[in-house]
């Protein structure tokens, strides 16, 4: 049985007569299918392939007043910015999600939010919203 590529020591592979790349080549083999990184050693992954899924949203209150972010969890974040979490938002309530909008990673998330917020005109976030609307039917 082939010993664990985490297992091969230095006066292992010595031993052996293999070369560094070697050892990179066993640890690409064995983790080329790790999702991701922990730390500085690749571990097996804890969740599911998938990638994982970021949200930019708007939500809106009842003046009509709009607040955009980015998160994680989509419900959570309404749940904390509708229970006076978020010190913006917490005399403004309640809130809704207008829009939301799925992005592959947390630093896509953070520039789309902040190319929305550099809008700063409420017609072009409402004009945004009305198309997602559209699309949708």
């Amino acid at each position: 049985m082939a010993e664990h590529p985490d297992n091969i020591g230095r006066a292992t592979l010595a031993a052996q007569g293999k070369s560094n790349q070697g050892r990179l080549a066993q640890l690409a083999e064995h983790y080329n299918d790790t999702v991701g990184v922990t730390g500085s050693s690749p571990v097996p992954p804890t969740i599911s392939p998938a990638s994982p899924t970021f949200w930019v949203y708007i939500i809106q209150n009842l003046r009509g007043s709009f607040n955009v972010g980015h998160t994680d969890d989509l419900d959570q974040r309404l749940l904390f910015h509708n229970t006076g979490q978020s010190h913006y938002t917490a005399r403004k309530g309640p809130w809704q999600i207008v829009y939301a909008e799925t992005l592959s990673t947390r630093s896509q998330a953070m520039l789309r939010e902040k190319e929305i917020k550099g809008w700063k005109s409420h017609k072009m976030i409402q004009a945004l919203i009305d198309a997602k609307d559209r699309a949708s039917r």
